[in-house]
């Protein structure tokens, strides 16, 4: 198996955007907020491809961020069932699937993470450029996105 930084940074973003942007019950005041969503994910950011924090080369890096990241998964888990619907919480585990499997692959002593630290330094050494890249990426989507939105609000939605 062939580890790339794009397919763990993929799954990532799409999570990320995909918990931020889902519509979560109002009725359940502050922990159901997105402050409340954005905490939980916050330790789930080590992995994304534009983290401050470096990327884990070695077996006892792993099991510092580890407990984080089982952390960050336990709290969305909760979040979701807190706060979303049956129909919204089935579908974002459809959608948040691949970054659980990540994680626990990730963290789990096996193919996936002896393959991952054997790769992780050429991924610390490529980091910077795929960061800039991923910068402009995200940039792209904010601006697309501030666009529906603006489109929908005037009246010009063609769906």
């Amino acid at each position: 198996m062939v580890l790339k930084i794009t397919d763990i940074s993929q799954r990532i973003a799409l999570s990320v955007v995909i918990l931020l942007s889902l519509t979560i019950r109002r009725s359940q005041g502050e922990q159901c907020g997105q402050e409340e969503l954005a905490r939980c994910s916050r330790p789930l950011q080590v992995l994304s491809s534009t983290s401050d924090l470096t990327i884990a080369t070695n077996k006892e890096e792993l099991n510092e961020i580890c407990p984080d990241l089982y952390g960050g998964l336990h709290c969305i888990r909760s979040y979701t069932r807190r706060c979303m619907s049956l129909q919204h919480r089935n579908h974002f585990n459809k959608l948040y699937h691949g970054t659980n499997q990540v994680i626990r692959d990730l963290c789990r002593e096996g193919h996936y993470q002896n393959d991952y630290l054997r790769h992780a330094p050429c991924l610390r050494m490529v980091k910077p450029d795929y960061e800039i890249c991923a910068k402009k990426y995200q940039d792209t989507i904010s601006r697309v996105t501030q666009m529906e939105h603006r489109g929908m609000a005037n009246g010009t939605d063609d769906d």
